[in-house]
C-alpha cells in the first residue's frame, strides 16, 4: 500500500497536480471499487447522482466524486522515471517485424 501511495503522489506531481493520497484514503478507494462491483452502473458518476434510482449514499458518504476521480486518474504503481524508453522498444520491434516480412 505504501508503494502505491508513494507512486501515485509522485505521478500526480509529475503532472503538476497535488494528490496527497494517504493509505487510509487508498483503502477507502479500493473499498469503493469493491462495493461498485456488487452494484454495477453504466457510469461511475451515477453512484454520486442526485437521482435516487442510481445514487448510493454509502458511496457518497465515503468520498466525494471529484476526489474519487482524481485518485483514479493518478493511481500509479510504478516510477516512470525508472522505466526504459518505450518508443525505442516499439520502433525496434517494428523494425524487426518489417525486416522479417520483407525477407519472406
Amino acid at each position: 500500500m505504501n508503494l502505491i501511495v508513494e507512486q501515485s503522489n509522485l505521478y500526480a506531481s509529475q503532472h503538476h497536480a497535488n494528490l496527497d493520497l494517504t493509505i487510509e484514503e487508498l483503502k477507502a478507494f479500493f473499498g469503493l471499487l469493491i462495493v461498485m462491483g456488487f452494484n454495477k452502473l453504466p457510469s461511475l458518476r451515477l453512484y454520486w447522482s442526485k437521482d435516487l434510482n442510481f445514487a448510493s449514499q454509502r458511496i457518497m458518504d465515503v468520498m466525494p466524486l471529484k476526489r474519487f476521480l482524481k485518485i483514479l486518474r493518478f493511481l500509479h504503481l510504478n516510477d516512470n522515471t525508472r522505466m526504459p524508453l518505450m518508443k525505442y522498444y516499439l520502433m525496434k520491434d517494428f523494425y524487426c517485424f518489417e525486416r522479417n516480412v520483407n525477407s519472406n
